[in-house]
């Protein structure tokens, strides 16, 4: 029985952190932690973070990349998103294997637009949003 149970244990544990993090990948558990401490202290429960800058432009200056500099990811296309509790990262399929040798996978889930399985940011956001009263979009603060 002993046995068993050291197995389940085992298993378990290889399911829950199936991340194996690359020297490519930024550490972003400091960032999150400030983050979410802010985001507690102006009863902000979702954060949306575009990689566009406050005009819409696509090629933004690096002071402006701030999908970027939370994330690790560098890709053109894709939209972070924190919550109090989960960080997630939506891109289209031309961005995936670029996504997992950036993105930091022990605290970021890497969501494959496009795919099936995949929610889509909105059901997820609001997914998200019901367990809290407020969002903010990145653009819109400064």
């Amino acid at each position: 029985m002993f046995v068993f149970g050291l197995f389940l244990m085992i298993l378990s544990n290889s399911i829950v952190n199936a991340c194996e993090p690359l020297s490519s990948q930024k550490n972003t558990s400091i960032i999150l932690s400030n983050l979410r401490e802010a985001m507690r202290n102006a009863s902000i429960g979702v954060y949306v973070i575009f990689p566009d800058d406050e005009h819409a432009s696509e090629y933004t200056q690096d002071y402006d990349k701030r999908r970027d500099w939370i994330t690790g990811f560098r890709g053109s296309a894709g939209i972070a998103v924190v919550s109090l509790t989960k960080a997630a990262l939506w891109t289209d399929s031309r961005y995936y294997t670029q996504a997992e040798e950036q993105l930091d996978c022990e605290n970021w889930i890497l969501m494959r637009d496009g795919l099936a399985d995949v929610p889509s940011l909105i059901n997820w956001l609001v997914s998200e949003a019901n367990q809290t009263a407020f969002v903010r979009l990145s653009s819109s603060v400064r």
